[in-house]
């Protein structure tokens, strides 16, 4: 998604059922020896016919490096993917049922047809052939992003969609289940996870990476987060859509709070300038979950809140 970073003139550094965990803050001293996590007990396959079912925690310790590609076998890599759009243009996005995924809107922001689009997992994110894209949804209110950054959040900018598909996934993917809007406060650390370059100058294709980094504001109306500036961290091109994560007991389990939209609004606009404007997920799951029915594929683990309004 190079050109949107490029319009913005800014390219960023970047309850639902049962759950089994507890939300906590992460801990800056994250193992960061880059090994696996040991594999805890994962179905077979996910049969993305089948009805969706309430997610769960698994019960795995997380292993990520900060800034750095993530394990194979981590948590991140379980339940992130890659969305691509268009000939060798592609985004991020979090996959919160067994056929179900959730990016940004501006990856659409040209005509795609279903047939067009496709779907990576793996920490190398290729195509999967055994995956079939049936439908997406773009929120109905999303009327692109401004070219002017400003300060605070003035309106919400709705930059969420959502896909539907069909096949079988690998073995080690994971639905992630979104937290709830109370998890969340200003100073928490948080996972920011994608695809996308290394620096502004990058233009190498990256695996699945992932940086640890705070919440700097939130701000309920525009639905929407901030991340902390400043110290080079956060999301660059090919990271929109791309989930953000809270690690719960300790590192047992992930919740999804949100998605990369672009740049920090109060930043220089470069990647290397850390930041970023992330989608608050955790307020957006009334309208997921009328787009899902609409679409034939209910998922009940989403709660019902006010952006259900937004339903067309």
């Amino acid at each position: 998604m190079r050109k949107f970073w490029a319009l913005l003139a800014c390219v960023v550094s970047l309850g639902i059922g049962h759950i089994a965990c507890r939300p906590v803050k992460v801990k800056s001293n994250l193992d960061a020896d880059g090994s696996s996590a040991q594999a805890s007990p994962v179905p077979q396959s996910y049969d993305a016919s089948t009805p969706a079912e309430p997610a769960t925690c698994p019960g795995a310790s997380l292993r990520v490096i900060g800034g750095q590609p993530v394990a194979a076998m981590s948590l991140l890599a379980a339940g992130s993917v890659k969305v691509w759009t268009k000939g060798q243009r592609f985004c991020s996005g979090t996959l919160i049922g067994p056929q179900h995924i959730v990016t940004a809107a501006h990856c659409f922001r040209e005509p795609i047809r279903v047939e067009d689009l496709r779907i990576g997992f793996g920490i190398d994110g290729e195509p999967d052939p055994n995956v079939r894209v049936l439908a997406y949804h773009i929120h109905p209110a999303y009327k692109g992003i401004p070219n002017q950054v400003t300060p605070v959040p003035e309106v919400p900018l709705y930059d969420v969609a959502v896909i539907l598909f069909q096949g079988t996934l690998p073995e080690v993917m994971r639905p992630v289940p979104l937290a709830k809007p109370s998890f969340l406060a200003p100073g928490l650390s948080v996972l920011v996870a994608g695809y996308g370059a290394y620096a502004s100058a990058d233009r190498e294709h990256r695996p699945l990476s992932s940086v640890a980094i705070k919440i700097d504001q939130i701000f309920p109306d525009q639905r929407e987060l901030q991340l902390q500036r400043g110290e080079a961290k956060g999301a660059c091109f090919g990271d929109s859509g791309g989930p953000t994560y809270l690690a719960g007991d300790g590192g047992a389990c992930l919740f999804l709070v949100g998605s990369t939209t672009g740049p920090g609004r109060n930043t220089k606009g470069t990647c290397e300038s850390g930041g970023g404007t992330l989608m608050d997920l955790t307020r957006y799951q009334g309208w997921m979950s009328c787009a899902y029915k609409a679409m034939g594929a209910p998922l009940l683990t989403l709660a019902q809140d006010a952006s259900g309004d937004d339903c067309s």
